[in-house]
């Protein structure tokens, strides 16, 4: 088969989405398909990826609404449109993607074409542009045959598609191959990852842990690094590690006890971190935001779970982590969680039922 993926950007550029499509990628390698990948970057490039997929980067000449734009393709569908493709999928969101297809996708659906929308997140951080942006895509998201997201709860709690029908539950993977151990005692080390940006909840968590005799670890870069620095100088227990090598951040996640995740909105829509701590049997305290990151933290099965933004809520969980058994209780069911759902191998069945459906 021919797969071609739209996404904002793509490996060697770092973060979810493009991890994501990466593994999109390797699943429709590993089943004999020829993948192209149009993505968005400073210059325009051709490259081939780990996975022998041909990647086409387009130069972004604007960004704006967290979307990249490349004007040269505009009124051009054959930039794009090059040969004919069984399967085609859309990372979303990218406005100024949907609205190149909502012009185009009949090109791809006269060659019979099937359009897949990843829904990766509802666009909880661009104000008022992003809320006239989501209900456009409400009234035009019929260009595609079906939406994939990651998780039950962001389609039951999406505020953007929580009414669209056609939609397949496919959770993602990761790439990495962590080893497993099984946590049985809390010592205190826990740790947390992620952008340094606001939804992420980072400042609240320096707070509240700053008032424990806990010990946390920050890993990440962002512009709020500053003011973090300067919030946590004060505080012994409080480390912020900024951007370190993957080695290190898999010895850091070896040495934790816990990977905490107070992001303070949907923005967080899944959390690709909370599969690789699962993956190694690294349980996860989550802030109840009603996204996939619940879905993917399960209270008192495969982590614990805590009101948004309560201090109070997140101590009073993670006193819990103390009792007996404990923590080998949410070590083993986040491990187990994550062989039953969350394997390369089960994402690849769910690619698959995907080619079968095309056929």
């Amino acid at each position: 088969m021919r797969i071609l993926q739209v996404s904002k950007f793509y490996p060697p550029y770092k973060g979810g989405i493009e991890l994501v499509a990466e593994m999109y990628s390797r699943a429709h390698q590993k089943l004999g398909d020829q993948v192209d990948v149009i993505s968005f970057g400073e210059t325009n490039d051709h490259y081939t990826g780990e996975f022998r997929e041909k990647v086409t980067q387009l130069k972004k000449h604007l960004f704006l609404l967290s979307t990249p734009f490349n004007f040269s393709i505009l009124f051009n569908p054959f930039k794009i449109f090059k040969k004919d493709y069984d399967i085609v999928y859309v990372h979303l969101h990218n406005p100024f993607i949907h609205v190149w297809f909502l012009v185009w996708s009949f090109l791809f659906k006269i060659d019979g074409s099937r359009l897949y929308g990843i829904y990766h997140s509802d666009l909880s951080n661009q104000g008022r542009l992003g809320d006239l942006y989501e209900f456009f895509f409400q009234k035009t998201s019929f260009i595609y045959d079906e939406l994939i997201v990651s998780s039950p709860k962001l389609h039951q709690y999406s505020s953007v598609i929580s009414k669209f029908q056609k939609v397949n539950i496919i959770p993602f993977p990761v790439k990495i191959n962590n080893e497993y151990k099984v946590r049985n005692h809390f010592h205190g080390n826990i740790v947390a990852i992620g952008r340094l940006v606001p939804y992420k909840g980072f400042e609240f968590l320096i707070k509240a842990v700053s008032k424990t005799d806990l010990k946390l670890k920050i890993i990440g870069d962002g512009p709020l690094r500053t003011e973090l620095e300067e919030l946590s100088k004060s505080f012994s227990n409080i480390t912020l590690c900024g951007n370190i090598t993957d080695e290190d951040k898999d010895k850091i996640i070896a040495e934790s006890d816990l990977l905490v995740v107070s992001s303070i909105n949907k923005a967080e829509a899944y959390g690709m971190i909370i599969v690789e701590a699962f993956q190694s049997g690294l349980p996860v305290i989550a802030s109840n935001i009603d996204t996939g990151v619940t879905f993917l933290v399960q209270d008192g099965v495969t982590g614990l779970v805590f009101d948004v933004l309560n201090e109070q809520s997140l101590i009073s969980k993670l006193e819990e982590l103390k009792e007996e058994k404990k923590m080998e209780k949410l070590s083993s069911g986040a491990y187990e969680f994550y062989l039953n759902n969350l394997t390369f191998s089960k994402f690849t069945e769910n690619i698959n039922r995907l080619r079968v459906s095309k056929n």
